[in-house]
């Protein structure tokens, strides 16, 4: 009698001993369970803010709804506003963000108007990338580079570069964009690699845009608010079109380009023209030579020169004095000034003035 009492304590130690071996495995397979959900969203934090792999999620994320996004933007464009002489205008600004973006939304919250933002990556005040997006404004991809021209180096480097800023904008505001714009427009690419970068985009789902006209709110010395506001309007009234992209600028020193904003957009609505931002179903438009360099700027460089005679500046921004219809540029960049018919470039690159038959003068660089 006396055994089976110890028979059933210890048959209770070991039910007790048993027992308390669950509930430390359970505590110990939970702090693994912990371990590898933190090790998890560690390694997808590094990815989506310090690149990595981080441009393939960004593009795997955009391939499944950029579908979708299409067929939206195809079948309604809900933010545009009525034009009544059936003309669009497309608003743009060029090195979003700055300290002026604020200013801008403010105008375009007034006038119930959408445009559209083209960034460039910076440090500076990016949260309000995220406003632009909040607000229904579109966001596309201009540059990371503060060397621009460096980007058309070669197709690596451009990748790299329109990638990085793809990246900056989706961690800013959650927006996967589609749309681009060539830094200096896209005749401006190096025609090396033009063709390449467009194939790029194109494999991107990226629609790339230019513009047919210019405020030329960055030029030098800086433009006051009504010549901003006067050269969009003389341009929209010379070119015969039905949809109008016009560049602007959003940098710290465009000031001026608030107050012309304002009255940009009440000459053309009282015009009635409509107002939308650009999408990837958007259409592009011809760049118009005249809207790529402000007239008022090169007419002074060569005032005292040409005495009234036309001054143009060809594709590489290059300046071009014509004194009869002999002046052109030759493959090799060689300026030429013509007085009379006798005046050429000869392979070695020397220059010949000729004023007459009895006076000439010949100067060899």
């Amino acid at each position: 009698m006396t055994q089976r009492p110890t028979q059933k304590k210890s048959a209770i130690k070991r039910g007790s001993r048993n027992k308390s071996k669950l509930p430390g495995m359970d505590n110990r397979l939970k702090a693994f369970i912990m371990l590898v959900a933190a090790f998890i969203v560690f390694v997808l934090v590094l990815v989506l803010v310090f690149g990595g792999f981080g441009g393939r999620v960004v593009k795997e994320v955009k391939e499944e709804v950029t579908e979708e996004v299409t067929e939206e933007t195809t079948e309604e464009e809900t933010d545009s506003t009525d034009s009544e002489n059936g003309k669009m205008v497309y608003i743009t600004f060029d090195y979003t963000p700055s300290s002026i973006t604020e200013n801008i939304l403010s105008v375009l919250d007034q006038y119930e108007v959408k445009a559209t933002f083209f960034v460039k990556e910076s440090e500076n005040n990016s949260s309000v990338l995220s406003t632009i997006a909040e607000k229904g404004h579109s966001l596309g991809i201009l540059t990371s580079s503060d060397d621009e021209a460096a980007i058309y180096t070669d197709i690596e480097t451009f990748e790299n570069d329109v990638n990085s800023c793809e990246q900056y904008i989706f961690k800013e505001s959650g927006e996967l964009t589609t749309i681009y714009r060539f830094p200096g427009s896209s005749e401006n690419a190096n025609n090396l690699i033009a063709d390449e970068c467009k194939a790029f985009l194109a494999d991107s789902n990226m629609t790339y845009f230019d513009w047919n006209v210019s405020g030329f709110d960055d030029s030098e010395p800086a433009l006051t608010a009504d010549e901003i506001y006067q050269n969009v309007i003389d341009q929209i009234e010379d070119l015969n079109t039905d949809r109008y992209i016009i560049l602007l600028h959003d940098t710290d020193a465009n000031q001026p380009t608030i107050e012309a904003l304002s009255k940009i957009i009440e000459k053309l609505k009282s015009d009635g023209y409509g107002f939308d931002k650009l999408t990837s179903s958007s259409k592009n438009v011809e760049l118009n030579s005249n809207a790529s360099v402000s007239t008022s700027t090169a007419t002074d460089e060569t005032a005292d020169e040409t005495a009234g005679d036309y001054t143009g500046y060809d594709d590489q921004g290059y300046s071009e004095e014509v004194y009869d219809d002999q002046a052109y540029y030759d493959d090799s960049v060689n300026y030429e000034e013509t007085y009379d018919d006798s005046a050429n470039y000869d392979d070695t690159a020397v220059y010949e003035e000729t004023y007459d038959d009895s006076n000439a003068e010949e100067q060899v660089y």
